[in-house]
């Protein structure tokens, strides 16, 4: 199974997580089931494109101050649907603002860095205001006919946990629901692997 990325100047990590095989061998429908990191730095072209998938929902799972001054750009008359489940550890570990200095190499240990991501995950399954958030995703899920798409910041941790619920209620195994959370890391790396090379072409 090979992961369908959809290629944007503005957002690294939307991609189609349809595809995958259940454990009766059918495939979860693709260009219905889409993921990403936040939209509020897409470009025009991007819109387009995200126009011609479909896409007639947006679940944003980032807080208000998240979306203070980085509200999603529309996609065509896409409605945006504001759930946001109780993360504030996802919601900082994701951020690039001052306040993720609090997060710095020097005092996040891997062992704390796990513990707080184990909590974090914790919180998902057994926090009312998450379960309320996740069974309102499933139920939008279960009644749209459109396509949708589900994003935080970063696009792994809140979208993680959403995807995932999707998959395993359709029967996708673990391991492959597993690989599909991973891939952020995967694009999160290339994306980064190009900052240097945009500011060296810049600098020519």
């Amino acid at each position: 199974m090979t992961d369908k990325k959809i290629k944007l100047s503005g957002a690294y990590n939307f991609r189609d997580f349809g595809g995958y095989r259940n454990k009766e061998g059918k495939r979860l429908i693709r260009g219905r089931l889409y993921r990403s990191d936040e939209l509020s730095k897409i470009t025009a072209a991007d819109q387009e494109k995200l126009v011609q998938l479909g896409i007639s929902k947006i679940i944003d799972y980032r807080n208000k101050k998240e979306r203070l001054n980085n509200e999603d750009r529309p996609i065509g008359n896409a409605e945006i649907l504001y759930l946001t489940p109780i993360a504030d550890i996802a919601a900082l570990a994701s951020s690039e603002h001052d306040e993720a200095r609090a997060l710095s190499p020097q005092k996040m240990t891997a062992a704390l860095a796990k513990e707080l991501m184990i909590r974090q995950n914790e919180e998902f399954v057994e926090n009312k205001q998450c379960q309320d958030v996740y069974r309102e995703v499933l139920e939008i899920h279960l009644a749209e006919e459109g396509a949708i798409v589900q994003h935080c910041r970063g696009g792994k941790d809140r979208t993680g946990y959403g995807v995932a619920l999707i998959q395993l209620l359709l029967g996708v195994s673990e391991a492959d629901v597993m690989h599909d959370y991973l891939l952020t890391n995967v694009y999160k790396k290339e994306k980064n692997r190009e900052k240097p090379a945009a500011v060296a072409s810049r600098d020519r």
